[in-house]
Formats: C-alpha cells, structure tokens, sequence
C-alpha cells in the first residue's frame, strides 16, 4: 500500500470518526429538533436581519439632505444590531451545516 492509500484511508476513517462522535454528542444537546422548530429559528434569524437592514435604512433617511456624519451612539448602536445580526446567521449556518453533516437528527412533523 503506497503512502498516498495509508493516508486516503486514514481519512477516511477520521471523517466517519468524526461524523459518529460529533452526532454522538451534538443531538443529543438539541433532542426537540423539529421542521417547526428550525422554521422558528429561520423566522427568529430574518428578523434580526430586518432588524439590522431596518436600522440601518432608517439612520441613513434620517441624514437625507445633510452632510452630516451619524453621530457615535448611532454608530454605536448600528455596530451592536451588526453583531447580533453576525452571530445570528453564523449561528443558523453552524445549525444548517450540522444538519447536513449528520450531527443533528430533525424530526418530521
């Protein structure tokens, strides 16, 4: 067996390792992991997404015809709604990716 075949099944295993032992601890975490649940989630997601779009829709409306930069607590405030519209998708990627790699089992309804 060349070094090449050693190591394509030395991958090999260590993808399905980690596939069972992340399953293995990942689903059981989130056991209630529905189509309505994760409908939830995506629901939760588009708001906070709104909710950034929406700010920062309405902080530029509110400069309309002035030249005037936002001011540092708008700023402030715009950057704070950005981080939880980050970590809120990353969140529901994670969430996706997990479903698609087999760690989260989603229970139909």
């Amino acid at each position: 067996m060349t070094k090449d075949q050693i190591n394509y099944k030395f991958i090999s295993k260590l993808d399905t390792l980690l596939r069972e032992r992340n399953r293995a601890i990942i689903d059981p975490m989130i056991p209630e992991l529905t189509e309505e649940t994760v409908d939830d989630l995506i629901d939760f997601t588009a708001a906070v997404r709104g909710a950034y779009l929406k700010q920062y829709y309405d902080l530029t409306r509110s400069h309309k015809g002035d030249t005037k930069l936002p001011t540092a607590k708008e700023i402030k405030d715009l950057k704070a709604t950005r981080r939880l519209y980050t970590e809120m998708t990353e969140a529901f990627q994670a969430l996706q990716t997990a479903i698609e790699r087999g760690y989260l089992t989603v229970e139909s309804e």
